[in-house]
């Protein structure tokens, strides 16, 4: 009874912090869009020396427990990934980020907005978190995505011509 008790706060606390997908599939999945999509490799982590560390810390009941390590990175639409014009003059921004050692990823955003038509994923081969839009944009400009499994995620930015240059991203990394 305990464990279930501790689930079920654990479930109704991360459903009040749980971003709101809007559906759909990202552009990539059913476009002839490109394919070269530009990869952000992290540093590796020393595993090995973290685990050291929790055996320390873990002893102590006032200390959380770590969940994950935040990577800082320098990523915007700006200064990497890679941005495809469509025929019609939309845009399409995608990036992949790799964390070596990774059991899971999730993304912090320090400055996020979308314009009104802006549509993102982030997304690999163990799930989709999206669509984000418009809708998701917060006074203070911070915004976070959910944990995907794995190493390796994609982030796809799907920009209108009518908007081109309004949209903000910029990235950390926990994983």
């Amino acid at each position: 009874m305990k464990h279930f008790l501790t689930i079920l706060i654990l479930l109704i606390v991360s459903n009040g912090f749980a971003q709101i997908s809007h559906g759909g599939q990202p552009l990539s999945f059913s476009s002839t869009i490109a394919q070269n999509i530009p990869i952000y490799t992290t540093p590796t982590q020393n595993i090995k020396k973290l685990i050291n560390e929790d055996a320390v810390t873990d002893k102590y009941k006032d200390i959380a427990w770590r969940f994950g390590i935040e990577i800082p990175v320098n990523i915007n639409l700006n200064n990497a990934g890679f941005w495809e014009t469509l025929n019609n003059g939309d845009r399409v921004w995608r990036i992949i980020l790799k964390s070596p050692n990774a059991k899971t990823i999730n993304i912090n955003y320090s400055h996020f907005y979308l314009p009104k038509g802006g549509r993102f994923f982030v997304y690999n081969k163990n799930g989709i978190l999206g669509s984000f839009t418009s809708l998701n944009n917060k006074v203070d400009g911070k915004f976070a995505t959910s944990l995907l499994k794995g190493n390796t995620v994609t982030l796809a930015y799907f920009e209108p011509l009518s908007v081109k240059g309004k949209g903000i991203k910029h990235v950390n990394i926990n994983t």
